[in-house]
């Protein structure tokens, strides 16, 4: 079998990274990049997600199931998926989604979200030259926070007041928001009609709010209608049945061995394997030592175990394996024994193929900040191979949209800039070929657009290299190995004639990431903004300083001292220690303030944020992921940040009364599973302390989310 699924998947890239296979007749077929986001309601899909961590790879198998799909496929997308696991020793973690009701690392997986079309491949569905522009569309975008784009009937009686509509008709792409819609939908559909219009080649867009006409919108659709349905809730579109106590079952009979209180840590047997229902939410759990047909039956007997039980609903499925458990999973049974582990929700370390704790490495052998030069370096592509970097200039007047960067500049990127990456690297086994286009906060939807448009022109060009959108601040891992010293400007542009003059003063903070790579993120002027764990640099008039944290590492420094040479200029250097500033430096910055001073150094490395939710009837918990960004916090929701001795709960100014109310006691179920004791500390939005603020690098006191879909609006 060996030998088989060898040849199977000898296709299969085991760095990190995202590959997706369709079920066409029976088999795995590659879905092209171009089309990563688009699902097909008739088809069923197998997604390996690789993540490269200091401590090892992490890998995620997400089988996705449409509501069309036969029964045939969707066996297919199981058996496939358990033979995908199998190939990499038992490692990934596996997940059964379904359509409209995947889970958070799904949708977490796909930027501007998915896209459902109605058909499949057995259906013979016809493919749709982009070119053309004969193709009209109607798209519902629903969900609260990763909105899903349905395909809907193209008639008025589709549309309602609570949701926001997308148009595809002739060279057209309207946008049209129903007045109750959430900010969200509204934002990410924005950016989607970005990406669409470079997709498709149409080349008008245009954002129509309810009440109001367009032509585009009397051609295809008819006259207006008088009235329009309310919208349905997006907390009804996603919610599950009325919460239920935990049920657990044996997999080989499909016979119930426990409820609520009664199930026990001692009844899961090392030899055997069990689902756990948790109202729509199904986890898999398997021994060590379970044999190999029992441990197949897992994902492909779960339907015939659905209609079993007689479960009613779409359920999200995560397949977990002893030693791997995460606190969600702990927290069901009425005990849970803690032996030599470090735990978080959602969290697991790989190393050498074998799922591992922190904690089981040894006390001593935990992995420091930053890669030491004996540590195994994650992925084969050293990031030196050869690099060519373009900005966006939409409206040049030179008539090309793409201005090349000089080797010099490369690592300084504007917000208020867009930027194309191209990367080969012919040495690296396998080969690496990638285009990345990196999109500024700041920058307007025109050069996002441009942006896309250019990267799918150029990676064609190139013969087909792989295409990555990236957010400021979402950089991934692979890029940071190209520019390992970042410098990433709050706003402004670096274009020629139009350059943003440098502030004075200013100042830039200085971190590295878990992965032992290093940012350097302009911030606002203000001893607030310091934090003891890290490296600044501060400018004014002639005179630099780079401050050194009690908690900051060599890496940071070194880092600083080579960003020195591209935000300095002519200036007098001066490095100075926490705590021994001098008065000078203390009125460049404009004053003493309080500022982050973090006991715990390794807090920031091992930091994790959860978005708290009631969606499905229950107060649920979902990892947002370690690079998490001062956008990931949503005023609708109820956060957890843990924040290695506090846990942290950030109330949103919008979530909902049970939100607020049973998100701490979440965070108090979450501390009791982890080793050590962890204080518990409820902040209000708006109202964060110093040492919160403290895990986001570049927090901005400005910072405004409706701000930001404004802009976008306004530019289009």
């Amino acid at each position: 079998m060996s030998n088989i699924l060898d040849e199977k998947f000898k296709d299969v890239k085991k760095e990190a990274g995202l590959q997706i296979w369709r079920i066409e007749n029976m088999e795995m077929a590659v879905v092209k990049e171009v089309d990563y986001g688009v699902f097909f309601s008739g088809d069923s899909y197998i997604i390996l997600k690789t993540i490269e961590k200091r401590a090892g790879t992490e890998r995620r198998i997400h089988f996705w199931l449409g509501e069309e799909s036969s029964v045939d496929e969707r066996g297919a997308a199981a058996i496939w998926a358990t033979h995908l696991d199998d190939w990499f020793g038992g490692e990934p973690v596996q997940y059964r989604e379904t359509q409209n009701h995947e889970s958070e690392k799904f949708m977490g997986l796909f930027a501007n979200g998915v896209r459902y079309k109605k058909g499949g491949v057995a259906g013979k569905f016809k493919k749709i030259n982009p070119n053309e522009n004969t193709q009209k569309t109607l798209y519902q975008v629903k969900g609260k926070r990763r909105p899903r784009l349905q395909e809907v009937d193209i008639k008025w009686d589709s549309f309602n007041e609570g949701d926001v509509f997308i148009l595809e008709y002739k060279n057209w792409l309207v946008q049209w928001n129903g007045k109750a819609a959430n900010r969200f939908e509204k934002l990410k559909a924005c950016q989607t009609l970005a990406d669409m219009a470079a997709k498709t080649g149409r080349p008008k867009k245009i954002i129509v709010e309810q009440g109001r006409s367009h032509e585009a919108l009397i051609e295809c659709l008819g006259p207006l209608p008088d009235t329009y349905e309310p919208g349905t809730d997006d907390v009804e579109f996603e919610k599950a049945s009325a919460s239920k106590p935990p049920v657990l079952y044996a997999v080989n009979d499909n016979k119930k061995l426990g409820e609520g209180k009664s199930m026990k840590q001692e009844m899961l047997d090392t030899k055997a394997a069990f689902y756990v229902v948790d109202n729509l939410k199904i986890y898999t759990w398997k021994g060590k030592e379970c044999p190999k047909e029992l441990r197949k039956k897992i994902l492909v007997g779960v339907d015939e175990f659905l209609s079993a039980i007689g479960f009613k609903g779409q359920p999200q499925i995560e397949g977990l394996s002893q030693g791997t458990e995460t606190a969600p999973f702990k927290q069901l049974f009425a005990s849970w024994k803690v032996a030599n582990q470090t735990e978080g929700i959602g969290k697991t370390y790989v190393e050498n193929s074998i799922a591992t704790t922190i904690k089981e490495l040894g006390e001593n052998r935990i992995i420091p900040r930053c890669l030491s030069s004996k540590m195994k370096k994650p992925g084969k592509d050293n990031g030196r191979g050869e690099v060519e970097v373009f900005r966006i200039e939409t409206g040049s007047k030179s008539g090309t949209e793409m201005a090349k960067i000089e080797r010099e500049d490369f690592g300084q990127f504007f917000g208020g800039d867009c930027y194309i990456i191209a990367y080969c690297n012919h040495k690296a086994r396998p080969k690496t070929e990638v285009v990345y286009f990196w999109l500024g906060a700041n920058s307007t939807i025109d050069e996002h657009t441009a942006a896309a448009h250019h990267t799918v022109k150029l990676a064609k060009e190139k013969g087909g290299w792989q295409q990555v959108r990236v957010q400021q601040g979402k950089e991934p891992h692979h890029l940071q190995k190209i520019f390992q010293n970042f410098i990433i400007y709050r706003g402004g542009t670096s274009r020629k004639g139009g350059q943003t003059a440098k502030l004075n003063p200013t100042m830039f903070h200085c971190r590295s990431s878990i992965h032992g790579y290093t940012r350097n993120v302009e911030v606002a002027v203000t001893a607030g903004n310091l934090n003891s764990n890290d490296i600044f640099i501060l400018v004014k008039d002639k005179n630099c300083w780079l401050w050194k944290g009690k908690g900051s590492n060599s890496a940071e420094l070194t880092a600083a001292e080579e960003a020195l040479d591209l935000v300095v200029d002519g200036c007098t250097i001066k490095q100075i220690e926490e705590e021994k500033e001098s008065p000078e430096f203390w009125d460049a910055i404009g004053g003493k303030k309080e500022y982050a001073k973090l006991d715990d150094a390794d807090a920031i490395d091992n930091a994790k944020l959860f978005v708290c939710s009631d969606a499905s009837g229950k107060m649920q918990v979902e990892e947002i992921g370690e690079d998490f960004t001062q956008g990931d916090l949503i005023p609708e929701d109820v956060m957890i940040l843990d924040g290695g001795a506090i846990v942290y709960v950030w109330l949103g100014k919008k979530a909902n009364a049970n939100e607020r109310k049973d998100g701490p006691e979440i965070a108090r179920r979450y501390a009791a599973g982890c080793p050590g004791r962890k204080k518990l500390s409820i902040i209000e939005d708006g109202k964060e302390p110093l040492a919160f603020i403290g895990f986001f690098q570049g927090w901005d006191d400005k910072y405004d989310a409706s701000a930001v879909f404004e802009s976008m609006k306004n530019a289009l």
